[in-house]
């Protein structure tokens, strides 16, 4: 691997593990009150939980791409082009 492909990677860490494992209990949840008829209680809990673990991965994809390197390199030609927009328009 080269020195870029190495200065790039990340390691995984403890809060990816742990979204892996919500991530697969919410499909065993989600799969097991489709399969089965479970209490309209059992029901609504499935579905808080998957919820909250939808809102925790947007939340990790949000702050990923905001660290993102590719971002900081795509993001000025796009300011340019938006002022140029605008320069246009008045």
């Amino acid at each position: 691997m080269n020195e870029k492909g190495a200065k790039n990677s990340e390691k995984v860490g403890l809060f990816q593990i742990v979204v892996l494992i919500l991530s697969i209990v919410v499909l065993a949840a989600l799969g097991a009150d489709t399969a089965f008829k479970l209490p309209k209680e059992i029901s609504d809990i499935l579905q808080t939980l998957d919820t909250l673990v939808c809102v925790i991965l947007l939340i990790d994809f949000v702050v990923r791409f905001y660290k993102a390197e590719f971002l900081r390199q795509v993001q000025r030609p796009f300011q340019l082009l938006l002022q140029r927009i605008e320069n246009f328009a008045a």
